[in-house]
């Protein structure tokens, strides 16, 4: 069985369960065994990083919220190469308090500093299932 080391950094606990749940879900019977590592914000995986308790390029996958405290998803993904965090990796989250033309604003930003996938909450699950089998190549 393959692993995905799945990092989720997001400071809902809500919503990273949900999206664990999901994911989970999804991958039952790909041959893929999911493995998560959760952050709730930016800073605590900052600080992981640089403290080396994690090794950041190890993630199959990152999913970042694109609205947190005092580091926004936007402000990670600009100092994500110096961990060397490959920006084609993350998966941006927006959503949940926005207008529809607030979350294509976020999405615009996000793509412009390189994030190539942003998903909206909360009803993004057939997005995130038709995205795990695009990079996953299974069926779904």
């Amino acid at each position: 069985m393959k692993k995905l080391n799945i990092c989720i950094i997001d400071d809902s606990p809500m919503q990273t369960t949900l999206l664990q749940a999901q994911l989970t879900h999804m991958f039952l019977n790909t041959g893929y065994e999911l493995l998560f590592k959760i952050y709730e914000s930016a800073d605590a995986a900052c600080q992981s990083f640089r403290n080396n308790r994690f090794k950041p390029s190890n993630f199959s996958l990152i999913f970042l919220d694109y609205h947190m405290p005092r580091m926004s998803g936007l402000q990670f993904i600009e100092i994500a190469p110096g961990f060397g965090i490959s920006l084609a990796d993350i998966i941006m989250v927006t959503g949940d308090s926005c207008s529809a033309e607030q979350k294509e604003k976020n999405a615009e930003k996000a793509k412009q500093k390189g994030v190539e996938t942003v998903l909206f909450k909360p009803s993004y699950l057939s997005e995130l299932t038709q995205e795990m089998a695009r990079r996953f190549n299974f069926a779904c």
